[in-house]
């Protein structure tokens, strides 16, 4: 899911590389630009039945492609915060979520309560010149909120601002192998992928935590 006011074509760079190392991806349209955390938190689950419902039609380039029990969720800014809360409501359906620099919560207010209803496992990526959503405001409380029974993964780059995840970012090789890393480790249960995130991280890391 895009950011506030964001779209697709922001995120063009995901698509293709995901696709490229067999990850069937798609990139939503939210009804409006404007569309508020709760809009994109059911754009984001509406999408997972289509893609369900594609894979069951014969007429669908997809149909018989997806494997239903390797799905993820990912979103950037108050998309990024939505992929939670769809979390929240999906459980076992989905196998990971990825919020990339997350706005955590409706425009303006401040983080309150918990995220103890997300099992999935997450992987949280922040940028430590993030002004929009600092990560101490947004994607710390996040990432502390989830249940410590939860897997997850706290990562924040040194430098980089709150755009990092979109075409006009950076980092991107070291952001798609990380996520990549993690989808397959959850998708697949690979060990090798596994012990790839359970280390230490890079030195253009500020912060790099797991459970």
């Amino acid at each position: 899911s895009p950011g506030y006011t964001g779209t697709p074509e922001s995120y063009d760079w995901w698509g293709p590389m995901l696709a490229s190392v067999g990850i069937i991806t798609a990139i939503i349209e939210t009804n409006t630009p404007e569309d508020n955390l709760e809009q994109r938190k059911n754009a984001l689950i509406a999408g997972i039945e289509l893609i369900k419902r594609e894979n069951a039609n014969s007429a669908s380039p997809l149909n018989n492609k997806v494997d239903e029990s390797q799905i993820a969720l990912m979103g950037h800014s108050l998309g990024g915060g939505a992929t939670l809360r769809a979390a929240e409501e999906l459980g076992g359906d989905i196998q990971a979520v990825v919020p990339l620099t997350p706005y955590c919560c409706e425009l303006g207010q401040s983080f309150e309560g918990d995220l103890n209803g997300v099992s999935t496992p997450t992987l949280i990526i922040a940028a430590a010149d993030d002004t929009i959503a600092p990560p101490e405001a947004h994607s710390r409380l996040l990432y502390d909120a989830i249940n410590s029974s939860t897997e997850k993964v706290y990562l924040e780059f040194a430098e980089g601002a709150h755009g990092l995840p979109t075409n006009r970012g950076s980092e991107f090789q070291t952001q798609g192998t990380y996520v990549y890393a993690f989808l397959k480790s959850n998708f697949t249960g690979d060990g090798k992928y596994i012990d790839f995130i359970e280390g230490n991280g890079e030195d253009s890391f500020s912060s790099y935590e797991t459970n």
